[in-house]
């Protein structure tokens, strides 16, 4: 699609069908915006089921929470943005749009013809919960091969504690979390940043002491 044309087609969406949600959710063909309030996952519906309907072509807006990212999963087939699956930062949000016969929802908005500032470069948020690994994406590991960029910590209470970011049984960062809630420590020195498709990517604290991590990633 010609770069003006996707820019006229994001600019001149409106969507009427809203939905917001703040638990994992599998989204409509009816669905014209799907807004996240939390962090959750939402699914696209298959591309597949618009076959044998009046649904020439679907255009739908997904919204990420303000502070926390929204993960976009696809029916079993389909990609989108030729990927296995997408993240939207935290506070923003992408226009797709999927055509019967095709099996890829393509990213109208942001321009993903920009290159690795437009398309590749994405922010990642989640929580530890003690000493149990959390998922930073499921338990299926990660759903595209990246490399991580950066890495902090906002601390969530006022326990000491070191939080870790784990690629499989290696470390790639460890910050000392802060003990007064909202504290930001950042990690400059990272190892193992390379990460495969269905690798266990994993953040956990050393103790209680909990904090909400950003990281920082490009997709290969």
């Amino acid at each position: 699609m010609p770069k003006g044309l996707k820019a006229f087609t994001a600019e001149a969406f409106s969507p009427r069908n809203i939905v917001q949600k703040a638990v994992a959710y599998t989204a409509l063909l009816t669905d014209d915006q799907v807004s996240a309030t939390t962090a959750i996952t939402v699914t696209l519906p298959a591309i597949s089921s618009m076959i044998g309907t009046a649904i020439g072509k679907k255009t739908m807006k997904l919204k990420a929470a303000a502070a926390y990212a929204l993960t976009v999963a696809v029916a079993s087939g389909d990609t989108i943005g030729k990927m296995g699956s997408w993240v939207v930062p935290a506070n923003q949000e992408i226009i797709i749009e999927g055509m019967p016969g095709k099996t890829d929802w393509n990213v109208i908005s942001p321009d993903t013809t920009q290159g690795v500032a437009g398309r590749f470069q994405q922010t990642i948020m989640v929580n530890t919960n003690g000493t149990t690994p959390v998922n930073v994406f499921s338990s299926a590991g990660a759903p595209q091969a990246f490399t991580v960029q950066s890495f902090d910590s906002a601390a969530l209470d006022a326990t000491a504690s070191n939080i870790v970011l784990k690629n499989g049984t290696a470390t790639v960062a460890s910050v000392a979390k802060g003990t007064v809630v909202g504290t930001i420590v950042a990690e400059e020195a990272m190892a193992n940043t390379a990460v495969a498709k269905a690798s266990v990517f994993t953040v956990e604290s050393s103790g209680t002491g909990n904090s909400q991590c950003r990281i920082g990633i490009i997709i290969n």
